[in-house]
């Protein structure tokens, strides 16, 4: 299911207001289209020799996206489990690092993805608790998914597509629904929904999980959108808004979750919208003020921009701008922003691309497609999941550096993760509208190998190998109990990992190892057409 546009009649569109009535639906793509592909102050840094976008089509203008993030995902689960008290702060661990904390840890300096000394030294009274073991936040993203998913379908019908992201992120396509018969039956206020630009001079800190880079944009509201078009699209947007907080409430009494959502035109920006505001809020993005909002976004917080894209874009951003000041972004990974990028002509953009593996022949494609996500475009379609099963189920674990050199400790950890994958299959097999068939037919092993070689940066140059083999399946099913079934995958697996360390340059280093099964029976029978 893709996001297909829905003609709306005027009646059903704007009430109470008979100017407003005989709206063209062909304006209203012309002028959306004019207001967010213009060139407003931000847009004027794009360089002239950078190609045209491309034109979007209506169905893309006019989608209606609600994307959902679970506030403080792993940190809510703990708290259900241990009933810990909201002022308590506490972080989750996993190694020698925080993966996430509470917001009472946030307020006393604690951040993502520092060390437990640095956390421990800015908040002593910090609980962390080990989060190495993913099997029980699994579930609770699956409980929460259903929960999303049952609210979607009561309150629109199950016309409207539902997916699952990662274990606490997911996105219904709005597009198709009668947003003012739900509106009505709702009844919701609207309180704790945010609009972003509603008011001038509001200033918006966006940060990147990964690097800790932060970037803090200012709203200038600089002219008015009052018009009929744009008055139309925020009518649609509350209404679509006064859902969310239908869908919201609905998951806080199933599951005992908070959730915040995002309403916006694109997968994208939904997503974008759903972190300017947390937590248990409801938050606006409109597709004509995305612009300016993303002009000063971390390129690393844009859909797409992960590590291997950075490294590759990085040498012509250094070459255009210089090093970045340390004062003001990170030093281990500079804070490049969207604005930086659409200063760069789409040929140079694309040339940086080619030195990415797999990207070599679809390089200036994927040039335009980046540089449309920093003015906001995204024609990106929410697919429909079936109920989200798992197309592939895998579990790692990673090790410091030199802990980790032979084939007996390669083995010895292989052996940890064949014991914990098959209960991860056990859920998903009980999840399955075919459970006779939800066993898969492939496996694959994973290793990060670190090389003693440094790179310019004086960074360990690091690379990355996996090996695949076809898996009886059904054999792995029909075993009595998991320790048989462990067994079953470590038969099949150790191959794998003796090849990979032969094929590895020089001593072996490894500090992740990632094993995983894909290929599962039952998807073909959800993608076979009843008969």
């Amino acid at each position: 299911m893709s996001g297909y546009y829905d003609d709306l009649s005027a009646d059903e569109s704007v009430g109470g207001d008979s100017s407003d009535s005989e709206i063209d639906e062909t304006d209203i793509q012309a002028h959306i289209r004019s207001m967010v592909c213009s060139t407003p102050s931000p847009q004027k840094l794009l360089a002239p020799t950078v190609a045209q976008k491309r034109p979007r089509d209506r169905e893309t203008i006019s989608r209606v996206i609600i994307h959902l993030d679970i506030d403080c995902f792993y940190c809510q689960c703990e708290k259900l489990d241990r009933n810990l008290a909201d002022d308590r702060p506490f972080a989750i661990g996993q190694k020698h690092i925080i993966v996430t904390c509470n917001y009472a840890a946030r307020k006393m300096g604690v951040g993502k993805l520092e060390s437990r000394e640095s956390a421990i030294r800015k908040c002593p009274s910090l609980l962390i608790l080990e989060g190495s073991d993913l099997e029980r936040y699994r579930v609770y993203g699956r409980n929460v998914y259903m929960a999303f998913r049952r609210a979607c379908q009561q309150l629109g019908g199950k016309k409207m597509a539902v997916c699952k992201g990662s274990m606490d992120e997911m996105m219904v396509d709005l597009t198709h629904v009668d947003f003012l018969a739900n509106t009505r039956e709702n009844g919701n206020s609207l309180d704790q929904v945010y609009v972003y630009g509603s008011r001038s001079g509001e200033a918006t800190t966006l940060t990147e999980d990964q690097t800790g880079a932060t970037a803090t944009v200012v709203y200038d509201k600089t002219a008015s959108r009052d018009t009929k078009e744009t008055r139309l699209v925020r009518k649609q947007y509350f209404e679509a808004a006064s859902m969310a907080l239908a869908i919201q409430n609905q998951i806080l009494e199933q599951t005992g979750f908070t959730t915040t959502l995002g309403v916006s035109n694109s997968p994208m920006l939904a997503k974008i919208a759903s972190g300017l505001r947390k937590p248990a809020t409801v938050n606006i993005l409109y597709p004509w003020d995305a612009t300016e909002l993303l002009a000063g976004m971390p390129l690393r917080k844009v859909s797409g921009f992960g590590r291997r894209m950075m490294y590759a874009l990085h040498p012509s951003l250094e070459s255009y701008y210089g090093s970045l000041i340390p004062t003001a972004r990170s030093k281990s990974s500079p804070c490049w922003t969207c604005s930086d990028l659409l200063r760069i002509p789409v040929e140079e953009v694309a040339s940086c691309l080619c030195t990415v593996n797999g990207l070599e022949e679809k390089a200036s494609h994927v040039a335009l497609e980046l540089l449309e996500k920093c003015k906001g475009i995204d024609s990106s379609k929410v697919i429909d999941d079936d109920g989200g099963l798992s197309k592939t189920v895998s579990v790692e674990n990673s090790f410091r550096r030199g802990t980790v050199r032979t084939l007996n400790d390669l083995n010895h950890e292989l052996l940890s993760l064949c014991k914990r994958l098959p209960r991860l299959l056990d859920e998903r097999l009980n999840c399955s509208p075919f459970p006779k068939r939800a066993f898969p037919r492939t496996l694959r092993v994973t290793v990060r190998f670190v090389s003693s070689l440094r790179q310019q940066d004086d960074k360990a140059h690091s690379h990355t190998r996996s090996k695949q083999t076809a898996l009886d399946g059904y054999a792995f099913l029909c075993k009595q109990n998991n320790t048989a079934q462990a067994a079953f995958l470590i038969q099949n697996a150790s191959p794998m990992v003796k090849t990979l360390v032969q094929g590895s340059t020089g001593r072996i280093n490894v500090t992740r190892m990632n094993l995983a099964v894909c290929n599962f029976s039952d998807l073909e029978d959800l993608s076979t057409p009843p008969t």
